[in-house]
């Protein structure tokens, strides 16, 4: 009993640090999170328990992005969601059907 104690708060430890981990790049957030339809662009937060369709992703790199972005999304009347280091929980930083200005290029080359 003490070892299958010992193991399941290994193993739970080890999850934790995973998900702890920085925003690098894109986790995989399986098989915690729920799988969007495929064909779908999909967004999550650092919880990998948000997974939110939306309409793209802009991986910003100049101001010029962010002005096509803005101009594409009032042309489709389209919301736009700011996506930072992606660090937030909770699925509130990311509206479902929105364009997201993925910033964490952008934050680099500060």
């Amino acid at each position: 009993m003490k070892v299958a104690l010992a193991v399941a708060l290994v193993l739970m430890a080890r999850q934790a640090w995973y998900y702890a981990a920085g925003p690098s790049g894109e986790k995989d957030c399986a098989p915690a999170a729920p799988r969007p339809p495929s064909g779908t662009t999909v967004i999550n937060d650092v919880s990998c328990l948000n997974p939110t369709s939306v309409s793209g992703i802009v991986e910003v790199q100049s101001e010029e992005d962010v002005r096509r972005a803005l101009e594409s999304a009032r042309a489709h009347g389209v919301k736009v969601s700011i996506a930072g280091a992606r660090h937030s929980q909770g699925g509130h930083a990311f509206a479902n059907g929105s364009i997201v200005l993925d910033m964490r290029r952008s934050i680099a080359s500060w």
